[in-house]
């Protein structure tokens, strides 16, 4: 596939910001039935313990199916759903069975392995050198983080832990900052200092923080 054109938040890199990679969808995870369950799921069981991402604003993204062009979207998307199934490994396999397709998924490690393969794929290379690094970034690695935990993977758990408060204090988002686009899982736009503050997105960054915080101590 062609390198898309050069975007003015990626000069580095040479990529649109939010282009999804070709053919990677949520369907590359599962059938959209056990997705929209999985966010159920997520959104009812896992967020209490991880209150991260604002969910009617990620619900909103989700009904326009962003995650068919937006990379890291669907990247967020992959890390929630793996995370879920970390913390809660009976609520798949329910809704698996229920449906009658637990040949997809033999173990829950099987089902992490995908979420992780996804995940990953969708962020790409060379992420951590883009402009713009957002509040959701953080959060990615996060549910990363705990997919890692939850294979034995102790190496790349430590990594994650200090990815996640690199990007938090890159970003800036657990101090007053200035407003970013709501919902925008991709780049940050360059915005005036003078525009209003997000307050949806200052909060996520917080209890990003404050869940790294909790995780390490």
């Amino acid at each position: 596939m062609a390198d898309a054109p050069a975007s003015p938040a990626y000069p580095a890199l040479n990529l649109a910001p939010n282009q999804a990679p070709s053919g990677l969808s949520a369907e590359s995870i599962a059938p959209i039935e056990l997705i929209n369950a999985f966010i159920d799921d997520f959104f009812t069981y896992a967020h209490p313990l991880t209150p991260f991402p604002h969910e009617p604003s990620f619900r909103a993204a989700w009904a326009q199916r962003k995650d068919r062009h937006d990379r890291f979207f669907l990247a967020l998307l992959a890390g929630m759903i793996g995370g879920l199934v970390s913390m809660f490994p009976r609520r798949p396999q329910r809704h698996l069975k229920a449906l009658g397709k637990e040949a997809l998924f033999p173990s829950t490690s099987a089902l992490v392995d995908v979420c992780r393969a996804v995940c990953l794929e969708a962020r790409g290379a060379g992420y951590l050198e883009r402009e713009g690094l957002y509040v959701y970034d953080a959060a990615t690695s996060y549910f990363l983080l705990t997919m890692s935990t939850f294979m034995y993977r102790w190496q790349a758990a430590d990594m994650y832990i200090g990815e996640c408060f690199t990007i938090i204090r890159a970003s800036g988002f657990y101090t007053a900052r200035p407003a970013y686009p709501p919902a925008d899982y991709g780049a940050r736009a360059a915005l005036s200092t003078e525009q209003d503050m997000n307050f949806i997105d200052e909060e996520v960054g917080r209890r990003v923080f404050w869940t790294i915080y909790v995780t390490v101590r």
